[in-house]
């Protein structure tokens, strides 16, 4: 079967449960501490959740020193911005 960019993969990370992450380590920093952790702590919205995510992982994920991950939290930021300015 071709698969498309948009194809999502439930088994791409490995089994999952409670016992063993399936958590890739570019969102997880020192001490264990992985990126979806500080999005729920700070109880962050979608598009500020991702933005986070992205810049979390920027120098970790891939060989471009973070250029794509940095353009696409700069994406989300924006929109969250148009959503911040749409309800002035």
């Amino acid at each position: 079967m071709n698969k498309n960019k948009h194809y999502w993969d439930l088994n791409r990370n490995g089994r999952f449960d409670e016992k063993e992450s399936s958590t890739p380590e570019y969102y997880i920093g020192k001490n264990g501490l992985e990126a979806i952790d500080v999005i729920h702590q700070f109880n962050l919205s979608y598009d500020l959740g991702s933005a986070c995510s992205y810049i979390l992982r920027a120098k970790r994920k891939h060989k471009d020193g973070g250029k794509e991950c940095i353009l696409k939290a700069i994406h989300h930021l924006k929109y969250e911005l148009r959503k911040l300015e749409s309800n002035e």
